[in-house]
């Protein structure tokens, strides 16, 4: 997994597009010690960035999971799809590679 100078570890991205100029982008990373799920928009064709937004949640019930994030990535489970009105993520997330994990789902930008 490629390290930024910052030590933190980024995986999975993936990038769509959608209407004229726009561009989607999400992907895992550990920058606050566990792992979370990042969304961003273009609306410019990518000269400039919103805000990054927070995918993944705390969910209780799930031992992997705090209110900093997730243990780990789960898998190669990770996608995204623009329909036309709304782009969808899902991504796994559990306490290793192996698992046991769960692959989680979102959708509204």
């Amino acid at each position: 997994m490629p390290t930024d100078t910052t030590g933190s570890t980024e995986v999975f991205p993936v990038i769509v597009g959608g209407d004229a100029g726009r561009m989607y982008v999400s992907w895992q990373d550990d920058r606050a010690g566990p792992f979370n799920t990042w969304f961003r928009t273009s609306r410019d064709g990518g000269r400039t960035w919103d805000a990054e937004v927070q995918v993944s949640q705390f969910i209780r019930g799930f031992e992997y999971k705090t209110s900093d994030g997730y243990t780990f990535t789960y898998g190669d489970y990770y996608g995204m799809a623009w329909d036309g009105s709304r782009v969808h993520i899902a991504w796994g997330e559990g306490p290793d590679y192996i698992g046991p994990g769960n692959v989680w789902y979102s959708t509204g930008w």
